[in-house]
């Protein structure tokens, strides 16, 4: 959010969410991923024409309207 908004931001991981078995899955999701071996977005949908958006396109787009903040230029 800083590099889109220009406010200082804090970002906190928690090292568990208190759910031994969502814990688990969270932590595979993390170590293979949650679809090993297929490309993502395919090929198929890059054809398409499809635009992806970034973290900082959601920011600008979502957040910082939804916050009452201006992005920076």
């Amino acid at each position: 959010m800083a590099i889109v908004s220009g406010k200082k931001v804090n970002y906190i991981t928690r090292p568990t969410c208190g759910i031994k078995d969502r814990d688990i899955m969270l932590q595979l999701y993390e170590n293979v991923g949650m679809y090993p071996g297929v490309e993502v977005p395919s090929k198929d949908v890059l054809d398409l024409g499809v635009k992806f958006h970034t973290a900082e396109d959601y920011v600008r787009e979502r957040l910082l309207p939804h916050l009452g903040l201006a992005a920076i230029s």
